[in-house]
């Protein structure tokens, strides 16, 4: 596309968002006042109740802004980019678009203003996901598909594909008064010493999850997969936790768990392939080779789980005090 379709591309995100009745709240986040719009009710609901720790009510200047369209835009955008696959950045804009991801990402340098544009309306944090790592881009941070938990200020990525108990073992961790920065995404920095920090201040649990515990924080939402949301912003989140290695959780039958040395191109894999094909799809081959460079030195380990989840953090304790 050339610079002048480009921004003839920008200016019709721009009116159509303008036109709507829309819906916003700001956070305070990394030093910056960020502002999420919608002109969907529910969703800022949901994206609020996300971010429920970092929301501020005064009229501060915005730094950024994220917008989250869908509908007829989608398609009048979708035949601009004549339905190709792209990927489009300068020192202006930057513009993705896959017909396999259905959403267009579009990124106003100008204006500082972050667009994600899908055909259906999606009840879900994953366009604020997206949006959200491609600002964090501007500040050597990015977006992991990992839990982070410690002690004392040190920890590891709890990383591994879904139902292979990473949920379940950093839960357990945040009701233990362990260092509890997420269950799910971190924060985190792309040089060594890596700190994670947390983002979201809510932790969505399955159901086969939350039968399990006794959860003592307040629910904010039950959704169609039977998950139940808990708003977990009282809670001693630790913002910033210096990460060490990387733990690979396995469900056993054991009785007793354990803490081995793990294969370290294989979790090395599945934690940049799973954050890649969830944030960056148009790009993934290269994000997965970027992330598994960056955490390459660091030591990996394989937490073979037992059923007793009171056992489990014992020794998850013990490994991190020595």
């Amino acid at each position: 596309m050339k610079q002048d379709n480009i921004k003839n591309f920008f200016d019709k995100i721009y009116i159509n968002t303008k036109s709507n009745d829309n819906y916003s709240f700001k956070i305070k986040y990394n030093n910056s006042v960020l502002k999420f719009v919608s002109k969907d009710e529910e969703l800022i609901r949901i994206w609020r109740n996300s971010l429920k720790k970092w929301i501020i009510d005064n009229e501060s200047s915005v730094d950024a802004t994220f917008y989250y369209d869908y509908g007829d835009i989608y398609n009048v955008l979708k035949e601009d980019l004549n339905n190709t696959s792209l990927n489009i950045k300068n020192e202006f804009y930057n513009i993705e678009f896959s017909n396999t991801c259905y959403y267009i990402i579009g990124i106003d340098k100008i204006n500082k203003s972050y667009y994600y544009i899908s055909p259906k309306l999606l009840y879900s944090t994953h366009p604020l996901l997206i949006l959200f790592s491609r600002y964090l881009n501007n500040y050597n941070l990015k977006i992991l598909h990992s839990a982070a938990v410690g002690i004392d200020g040190k920890g590891a990525l709890i990383s591994a594909k879904g139902r292979s108990g990473k949920s379940t073992l950093a839960i357990s961790c945040l009701l233990s008064n362990m260092d509890f920065v997420s269950d799910d995404y971190v924060v985190i920095n792309e040089k060594n010493p890596f700190y994670a920090q947390s983002l979201f201040s809510m932790v969505r649990l399955r159901k086969d999850i939350y039968d399990k515990f006794n959860i003592p924080f307040p629910m904010i939402q039950l959704d169609k997969y039977q998950s139940k949301s808990f708003d977990i912003s009282d809670c001693n989140i630790t913002e910033k936790l210096e990460i060490t290695s990387i733990i690979h959780p396995k469900i056993t039958d054991n009785n007793k768990p354990s803490i081995i040395d793990g294969d370290r191109n294989k979790i090395l894999y599945e934690l940049s392939y799973s954050t890649s094909t969830q944030l960056s799809p148009i790009e993934k081959k290269a994000n997965i080779a970027k992330i598994f460079e960056q955490f390459r030195n660091l030591p990996t380990y394989q937490f073979n789980l037992s059923k007793n989840l009171e056992k489990n953090v014992k020794i998850l304790e013990d490994f991190f005090k020595n």
